[in-house]
């Protein structure tokens, strides 16, 4: 499995954890060891991007708008990368390989 899908799964991973337990706000906030997390690079990736907000006794709940926000976004930047590369492979063999 490539990195990139690892890193998805994991993502979806903790969403789906956070919801099922009902960290959706402050005041429903729970600890890491409720989730099983523990020095996760794609964790912490997330808490920057503001995905999980973390609050003042060290528990997190999940910020579900900036985590739907930066879904399209990504799915923005995937369908970007698509579109260029069709574009450019269109010039090279309309242009290029003449």
């Amino acid at each position: 499995m490539s990195s990139a899908a690892s890193v998805t799964r994991k993502q979806k991973k903790y969403v789906e954890k956070f919801k099922e337990l009902g960290a959706l706000d402050a005041e429903h906030a729970i600890s890491l060891n409720e989730v099983g997390i523990t020095g996760s690079y794609v964790f912490d990736r997330m808490v920057a991007n503001k995905i999980f907000i973390k609050c003042n006794n060290s528990k997190f709940y999940l910020n579900i708008s900036a985590f739907d926000s930066y879904r399209k976004t990504k799915q923005k930047l995937g369908l970007s990368i698509i579109v260029i590369l069709f574009l450019f492979l269109a010039f090279y063999y309309l242009v290029i390989n003449k």
